[in-house]
C-alpha cells in the first residue's frame, strides 16, 4: 500500500537513527519557556524512506542527523 501523500509518521530517535533537538518543547529556546508541551516530530509518509537514505548516507561518511525543528500538528 502507498501511503497517502499527506499521511504523516512519527520521527522517533531511535526508529530512524537520528538526534531530536526541538528546542521549542524545551525551555532551551529564546522564550525560555516550552512553547509546545510535546516534543513530538512528524514527517510526511513520503519522506520517510527519503530521511532513511540520508540518514544511511550520512552514517557512511562518519555523519549523524540532527533534526532541530519539525511538523507538529
Amino acid at each position: 500500500m502507498t501511503p497517502r501523500s499527506n499521511s504523516l509518521v512519527p520521527v522517533r530517535a531511535e526508529e530512524f537513527g537520528v538526534t531530536l533537538a526541538l528546542a521549542y518543547a524545551t525551555p532551551d529556546n529564546i522564550t525560555g519557556k516550552p512553547i509546545y508541551k510535546r516534543p513530538l516530530c512528524f514527517l510526511h509518509a513520503e519522506a520517510a524512506p527519503l530521511l532513511q537514505r540520508a540518514v544511511e548516507l550520512a552514517e557512511w561518511t562518519g555523519f549523524k542527523l540532527k533534526i532541530f525543528d519539525a511538523f507538529r500538528p
